[in-house]
């Protein structure tokens, strides 16, 4: 009995397994699939050739500012950077080992990318809050459940300019 009462009080606290919930392997992928998504709209708002049709300009540099203010929160969040192992399976640019990097020739394909791209990381935020309310760290699930809504947003948007 001594050793079991003994045992009880030795658990980790609620604060240190909360801190520990970030080196999981769901938030590693996640920040990699945000990482990812941050370079790919980057280099399409560098290389976007078409007219700047109802502010589309605007509205993905306004998306790549975003991506870039998640990644910069994630980052705080992350308890440490250099144990990220390996790069996410669900890349949101279709990235396959048999192929590579899909190319994509078109501002329509590439607005067609953004907006799948944006549906693939809804899904990994949704996860990964849904961890994190598992492990009662309500914080983060806050967080990402914020990212995710921001995220709707802007996939709507970039829907709407996929139609045009």
């Amino acid at each position: 009995m001594n050793n079991s009462t003994k045992l009880s009080l030795e658990l980790i606290p609620a604060s240190e397994k909360n801190r520990e919930r970030l080196d999981s392997p769901t938030f590693s992928v996640l920040l990699i699939d945000f990482k990812n998504f941050q370079k790919e709209v980057s280099q399409f708002y560098s290389i976007y050739q078409g007219p700047d049709y109802f502010d589309f300009l605007k509205r993905l540099s306004e998306l790549r500012f975003q991506v870039n203010s998640i990644v910069e929160e994630l980052e705080i969040h992350f308890n440490d950077l250099n144990k990220i192992p390996y790069r996410s399976l669900n890349n949101p640019f279709e990235f396959t080992p048999e192929k590579g990097n899909v190319m994509v020739s078109t501002d329509a394909e590439r607005i067609s990318n953004v907006v799948a791209g944006l549906g693939n990381l809804i899904q990994s935020s949704r996860k990964a809050a849904l961890e994190a309310f598992r492990e009662e760290n309500f914080m983060i699930e806050s967080m990402l459940s914020g990212f995710a809504k921001e995220m709707e947003r802007s996939k709507w948007i970039f829907y709407m300019y996929s139609k045009y």
